[in-house]
């Protein structure tokens, strides 16, 4: 079954059973803000008005477009950006005390690892000419790009080794996502 677009389907199939429950929240917001219209109708002698309906193009939609969090939202969704859009929608719905169920919006997905950290090992190694990952190489690194821990492991041969090896694994991730973003070369 394909995807139907929301704003090709009625209102309140869209809603489903929250039809009733906008509708009737817009009657009342209706009355709050047009007393008179509902004194006007009982002169008439005719009943009060009933539901206005569910009109999406109406003054209030028209505001909520012109909202800063909308329209960060629609540059988001313009860029393609997924997970932009997920947290600018999480942050439009939690300031409006909006809390979703589980599941509704898929967990964020936030780059992992020490980002500024282990590129700048990455790079310290690139510029060395990439040389073999030594254990000398892999020290020199550490020295340059983890100075106080270093210091530390001078008297500790276990912790100094267990910082040549975060180098050296360092090293090995970047180069496996620096491989998997080239393209091979035909041939």
């Amino acid at each position: 079954m394909g995807k139907t677009s929301p704003t090709k389907l009625p209102v309140r199939e869209v809603l489903g059973g929250y039809a009733k429950v906008l509708e009737d929240a817009r009657v009342a917001q209706h009355r709050e803000r047009y007393p008179q219209l509902a004194a006007l109708a009982a002169l008439a002698g005719e009943e009060e008005p009933q539901a206005i309906g569910v009109n999406i193009a109406d003054e209030m939609w028209n505001e909520v477009e012109d909202w800063w969090p909308i329209r960060v939202l629609r540059q988001a969704a313009k860029d393609g950006d997924i997970e932009g859009c997920k947290r600018v929608l999480a942050l439009i719905l939690l300031q409006l005390h909006v809390f979703l169920p589980n599941g509704v919006l898929v967990p964020f997905r936030w780059k992992r690892g020490r980002p500024n950290q282990t590129k700048r090992v990455y790079d310290a190694w690139v510029a060395k000419g990439r040389p073999a990952t030594s254990w000398r190489v892999c020290d020199a690194l550490a020295k340059t790009c983890y100075p106080e821990e270093h210091v530390l492991s001078r008297s500790d041969p276990a912790l100094r080794k267990k910082l040549r090896d975060r180098v050296r694994a360092t090293i090995v991730r970047h180069e496996i996502a620096a491989g998997a973003t080239k393209s091979s070369p035909i041939s």
